[in-house]
This record gives C-alpha cells, sequence and structure tokens, in this order.
C-alpha cells in the first residue's frame, strides 16, 4: 500500500535566491585604480581581489591609525587612553574594508594610498558598474555578487490550483536538461497578492545547488501531489495500456509471469492505484 493522489504539473523557472545577492559598494571616495574582473558572469571566491582604489581619505585613516599605534606603544603602559585610541583606529579601517592582514602591515614605509578590496563573499559577478580611472563617492554600486549555491524556484498557480499547495508541502522538481532525479523540497513562499493584472498567485521554493549543476532561467515543472488515501499502487510504468484495457505481468511462479487485467483509479507522478485485479504482496 502507498499513499495515492492526484499529482498537478505547472511549469516553473529557477531564480536566483535574492537573499543570497550582495551589492559591493565603495567604501571611501576615490579612483578606481584597476578592476580585477571586468566581465560579468565570472565566479569568484570570497577572499579574491575585486578592485583597487586610490583614496586621500583611506591615507588620511592609515596616518592616524599609526599615530595611535605609536602613542600606545610608548605611552599605553601608563595611560590606558591610549589604547582606546589605537582600537578605535583600527575599527575605522576595519569598518572602511581593510583586512586584519592589512592592517597588522602598516608601517610608517608602507602606508597605501592604492587600497586593494576583497571580495565579501563567493558567487558570480552579475553587474559591474564603474571603470578604471572613474572617480567614484563613498557608497557607490561598484559590483553585485548572486551566490548560486541555493536558486529559487518559482511557479505560477491559478486560482483553481491555489487551495492545492500551501506553505511547507513537500514538492517534486524536474529541472529542463538536467538528467538528474526529481528533487524533493518544501514550498516556502505563496505571494500574498495577485501577480500585476491578473489573477496568478507565486509560489516558489528554494534548491540547493552545491555543485553549480542547475543555472538561473532554466525551466523546470513542479508537481504537487495530493495524498488523498492508502491504497494498493504500483509504479506507473507497471501498468501496460492497450485496446483491451490495463494489464500488469504478474509473477505466477519461478521465473514465470502471466499477464493480469487490472483497474486503475487515481494516478499520481509515479505511483498509480489499483482498484481491482491485485492484492496487497501480489
Amino acid at each position: 500500500k502507498e499513499p495515492v493522489g492526484q499529482t498537478l504539473v505547472i511549469n516553473g523557472q529557477l531564480k536566483v535566491d535574492e537573499q543570497q545577492s550582495e551589492v559591493i559598494s565603495s567604501r571611501a571616495a576615490g579612483r578606481i585604480e584597476r578592476l580585477f574582473i571586468k566581465e560579468t558572469g565570472q565566479s569568484i571566491k570570497q577572499g579574491q581581489p575585486l578592485y583597487v582604489l586610490y583614496s586621500e581619505e583611506l591615507l588620511t585613516l592609515q596616518q592616524e591609525y599609526l599615530l595611535a599605534k605609536e602613542q600606545y606603544e610608548s605611552l599605553g603602559k601608563t595611560e590606558q587612553r591610549y589604547k582606546s585610541f589605537r582600537d578605535a583606529a583600527e575599527r575605522k579601517l576595519l569598518l572602511y574594508g581593510l583586512t586584519n592582514s592589512q592592517i597588522s602591515q602598516l608601517n610608517k614605509n608602507s602606508l597605501q594610498p592604492r587600497v586593494t578590496f576583497l571580495a565579501p563573499s563567493s558567487g558570480i559577478i552579475t553587474e559591474i558598474n564603474p571603470t578604471e580611472g572613474q572617480y567614484v563617492s563613498e557608497g557607490s554600486a561598484l559590483y553585485k555578487i548572486e551566490d548560486v549555491g541555493t536558486l529559487w524556484v518559482e511557479a505560477e498557480l491559478y486560482p483553481n490550483e491555489t487551495s492545492l499547495v500551501k506553505v511547507g508541502d513537500m514538492i517534486s522538481v524536474r529541472v529542463s536538461g538536467v538528467e538528474a532525479n526529481s528533487i524533493e523540497t518544501k514550498v516556502g513562499f505563496l505571494s500574498p497578492e495577485f501577480r500585476n493584472n491578473s489573477q496568478i498567485t507565486i509560489m516558489r521554493a528554494s534548491i540547493r545547488n552545491p555543485e553549480g549543476v542547475l543555472k538561473p532561467g532554466q525551466f523546470a515543472q513542479v508537481f504537487l501531489t495530493q495524498s488523498s488515501r492508502e491504497a494498493v499502487a504500483v509504479p506507473v510504468d507497471a501498468v501496460i495500456r492497450d485496446g483491451q484495457g490495463s494489464h500488469v505481468y504478474l509473477q505466477s511462479g519461478q521465473n514465470t509471469f502471466r499477464p493480469q487485467m487490472v483497474k486503475t483509479g487515481v494516478e499520481g507522478f509515479d505511483q498509480v492505484e489499483i482498484t481491482e485485479g491485485l492484492k496487497e504482496g501480489d
């Protein structure tokens, strides 16, 4: 016996998980001296160099840090306030995007008016706004990184279909062009309103994609199965249909099989109910 129910197939599409998107903005005003990645669609790893920024503001902050550090080293044993001055100067550099390694290497002979900024996360570069030599202001958007380790599958539900699914339901997803088993996932979102000028509700679920096999934009099929009852069921492929009706091959002895006429009931994606002709255990 298996839980059997009717399966509804709706079309969907893979989308970028917007919760995994990150916009890289300039931490300070300055000139873009170099872009390490100049083409969209390229992969990037966390910690990989992104761009070099020439900034008088960052140079001033480095000088302030070195001054506070020097005062702490010479006077810190007697005056505790110099430690807080140094720590505050260091935190400011960290907030402006320098790494601990870059800060630890600073000295009077290694002030860096040109600072290399690193990627804060891994993903795919989908937007590049500046060009080399361009002056940017603090907060200017430079890059957009999309993490495709998790994707969304989105499908459109019509009014007669919305009652068949709710948040938390398990669904099966098959992606066009990918030779793999169905992906099992849970419905994570149902839009509370209709899409503009339509009666369509958007359903969304997350799919893990650690190997990067799935690509945003690929089409998919979403299978909604409504389990209604326990019944004797067999795989859909086991039922052979012809002009005489439906039959299966039933084992009748050692290495011996005979055709057995059956009547079918509710048919799902991979199981079909048998109402007559078979009993549990056959």
